[in-house]
């Protein structure tokens, strides 16, 4: 407290307030009928919601006027006020003695983090009773607690109003990066590209595809046969129509495949195998947590032992593209571009990689591809699906429908997407300073007001010390 506060006292929250905890009422209804009150729980006082009624002659009862504290669970020390109903048996409803009740609230907002970081208990968590009677409650003179108050009202509102305008640009921002991602894969990102540049196909993409897959089996036959192995299979082809009607209409330059038709994909090593009777050899590995929607989180890489003659399959390359098999419903589908961060770095069978055929195929074209909404949508119809996770298999991946731009457009598309997505990075790193800011603008407003900082003293209020012998007056009358 400012020191030059003269007219100010320093008092136990005790001696301001009466208290009266909640409990269960006998019974409860969904709908508001005769006899019985709105129930109080956090989600009423913080977010305004009430779910439940609660029968009024078996409950313990709170006015408007009453602070309401959540004395048990993860937000005890939480503050509310101005609403009346039946309090639960987690709720303190604090009756204020003939000071502002508002004032206490606030002052109260000031304590959350201190009294929520000092609980009672080791299992769930209560506000500690003896730390909480006793805070020390900077005590203005009763017309200056009005005016701080009044004060406070304003601007606090002014910070809600920030904090609710803030709160729309996530949403904002993943909004903007999918309707990019949309309008670079129905080409409408490089339509005034396309006009100044006519004579460019995706045939020419596709035709590449083709002799490049022919050239990679007849050099893997020619090894396979030089080292009497087995010969290897014919790479995987899905020629059945795709359904157009279905997927975002395209330009006539641009073709429909599928990824397999257009990449290689390999499935991963799988854990715990046995391998007593190889030589073998211990490779770093991508495990799902490392493969994050749009980046690589490597903080953590762990290896596994293989067959020293698998690591040629299994070995990751720059411009392979790797999907979850499963995890969260949104998130399946994440096309993540390896870039050789680790060497000689292989993935698990939970991870599928695919690896573009011809180099006329750009990786973070396809990573764009594969996450934009048809995509998204797509995987979620092929998915196997649980209450809370899904997963695909490694046909459903490869049946995947991927609109095929040609290459030059590819690279145009990548350079845009990537300036715009840039952008956006900018502006969610000045969203997260101002949020952090505002963040802490409410409490240092609240500090100021507790310091007398906020509003001008009047040599003509009636001190603090008054006000106590009011209040001492008052608590012994009742």
């Amino acid at each position: 407290m400012n020191k030059s506060v003269d007219s100010w006292a320093i008092v136990e929250l005790e001696k301001l307030v009466q208290s009266q905890k909640g409990k269960k009422p006998n019974r409860f209804s969904d709908q508001p009928k005769e006899g019985f009150l709105p129930y109080i729980d956090i989600r009423a006082f913080e977010k305004n919601e009430i779910r439940r009624y609660a029968e009024s002659g078996t409950s313990k009862l709170a006015n408007e006027n009453d602070i309401l504290v959540v004395w048990d669970g993860a937000r005890s020390g939480f503050v509310g006020i101005g609403i009346k109903g039946a309090i639960g048996s987690t709720i303190v409803a604090l009756k204020i003695v003939v000071v502002n009740s508002k004032y206490i609230y606030r002052f109260l907002q000031t304590q959350f983090d201190y009294i929520n970081s000092n609980p009672r208990g080791t299992g769930i968590p209560h506000v500690e009773p003896k730390l909480f009677w006793k805070l020390q409650v900077p005590l203005a003179p009763l017309n200056e607690q009005k005016r701080i108050v009044e004060k406070l009202d304003k601007l606090l509102a002014k910070v809600e109003s920030a904090k609710s305008r803030l709160d729309k640009i996530p949403t904002l921002l993943k909004r903007f990066r999918q309707s990019v991602l949309a309008a670079a894969v129905s080409g409408e990102l490089t339509k005034d590209w396309r006009e100044k540049n006519l004579n460019h196909s995706a045939q020419i993409v596709i035709d590449d595809i083709y002799i490049s897959k022919t050239i990679i089996y007849r050099n893997t036959y020619d090894l396979a046969i030089k080292n009497n192995n087995k010969k290897p299979s014919p790479f995987k082809q899905n020629d059945e129509p795709i359904q157009k009607e279905l997927l975002p209409e395209i330009p006539n330059t641009w073709k429909w495949d599928r990824l397999v038709n257009i990449t290689h994909i390999q499935g991963g090593v799988t854990k715990g195998r046995k391998l007593e009777n190889h030589k073998k050899i211990e490779l770093p590995y991508l495990r799902v947590a490392n493969v994050q929607d749009g980046f690589l989180d490597l903080s953590e890489i762990k290896t596994i032992p293989i067959k020293d003659t698998e690591k040629e399959k299994y070995l990751l390359k720059k411009g392979d593209i790797l999907f979850t098999e499963g995890g969260d419903r949104d998130k399946l589908g994440r096309g993540t571009i390896w870039n050789g961060q680790v060497q000689d770095c292989i993935h698990q069978n939970h991870i599928f990689r695919a690896r573009p055929y011809s180099n006329k195929l750009i990786s973070e074209y396809i990573s764009f591809v594969t996450k934009s909404e048809f995509s998204k949508t797509y995987f979620m119809e092929k998915a196997s699906q649980t209450v809370n996770l899904a997963s695909i298999n490694m046909t459903n991946l490869g049946d995947l429908p991927v609109p095929i731009a040609p290459y030059d457009e590819q690279k145009e598309i990548v350079k845009r997407v990537e300036t715009l997505y840039k952008t956006a990075d900018q502006i969610e790193e000045r969203y997260q300073k101002a949020k952090a800011y505002v963040d802490k603008l409410q409490q240092s407003i609240l500090a100021k007001a507790f310091r007398g900082e906020l509003v001008p003293q009047d040599p003509n209020d009636e001190p603090a010390e008054k006000l106590l012998e009011w209040i001492r007056e008052e608590r012994g009358n009742n």
